[in-house]
């Protein structure tokens, strides 16, 4: 069974943007939906990551205000053990999704 974890702002985030893209059609209460399905889907073993790192946790290679959240969530896996799995090929240290 595979993986998947969130915490606040990557559900946040998963929200706000696919109820942002004109293509999917999906409404606000849509998208909190389909949030709380994928997480009680049987493919998955869900966890709910809490955060307790802060803002001197960010990496080194953080240097621009868009950056922040990607270090923040990178940064947050490690210290879980896991790792942040993401589009943007410039994020440092972590799974590339195809």
């Amino acid at each position: 069974m595979q993986q998947l974890a969130t915490r606040s702002i990557t559900e946040l985030g998963f929200v706000r943007i696919v109820s942002q893209i004109s293509a999917y059609n999906i409404s606000l209460e849509q998208a909190r939906e389909e949030l709380k399905l994928l997480k009680v889907s049987q493919n998955y073993d869900f966890q709910f990551v809490a955060d307790a790192n802060d803002i001197s946790h960010l990496p080194n290679w953080v240097k621009l205000a868009k950056h922040t959240t990607d270090g923040h969530l990178a940064e947050l896996a490690r210290a879980n053990g896991a790792e942040l799995a993401t589009f943007d090929a410039h994020i440092p240290r972590c799974f590339l999704i195809p």
